[in-house]
């Protein structure tokens, strides 16, 4: 279970609209685990500690052991340069052909790589003449699309076909 897959899945489906990926498009997201025992671990301990934050005498007692950061407070810069991110996308054909790709986030993508991410964005729509400057209710891959994934690529991600 990933938070932002309902909006990562309606930036997709906006981006079929736009860019005509076709009619038979579905888009899914998963986790990788390395065994069933790490899978129910997991989300044993997504489930303990949602019914923990909302039980307020927890909350206030996880917020004042420091088991929660305080408003204001993050991950230290230690932690962040331990994170990473790696996305692989799938694609099967009508004819059972199948391409993958990987782009690989090397640190947190929670706090520094979002970051970078909206900073390259926006060099990406105001300095390259590739990205067409029209409106409406764009997405990333409608309006940027190589261009953006040039950028984060120059700028410490990485990029591969597998």
């Amino acid at each position: 279970f990933f938070f932002m897959a309902g909006v990562n899945a309606l930036a997709v489906k906006r981006s079929n609209a736009l860019l005509g990926y076709g009619a038979n498009v579905v888009y899914s997201e998963g986790m990788s685990f390395g065994s069933i025992i790490r899978v129910f671990s997991y989300l044993f301990g997504l489930m303990a500690f949602g019914i923990a934050v909302s039980i307020g005498p927890i909350r206030q007692w996880m917020l004042r052991s420091g088991k929660l950061p305080k408003p204001g407070e993050g991950p230290s810069e230690e932690s962040m340069l331990q994170g990473h991110l790696v996305l692989t996308g799938v694609a099967k054909g009508k004819n059972g052909s199948k391409a993958k790709a990987s782009l690989t986030f090397p640190v947190d993508p929670g706090y520094l790589d979002t970051a970078r991410m909206a900073v390259e964005s926006a060099l990406a729509l105001s300095l390259d003449e590739r990205v067409p400057k029209q409106g409406g209710v764009l997405t990333p891959a409608a309006c940027q699309g190589e261009v953006l994934l040039e950028r984060l690529v120059a700028t410490g991600s990485t990029f591969e076909y597998i």
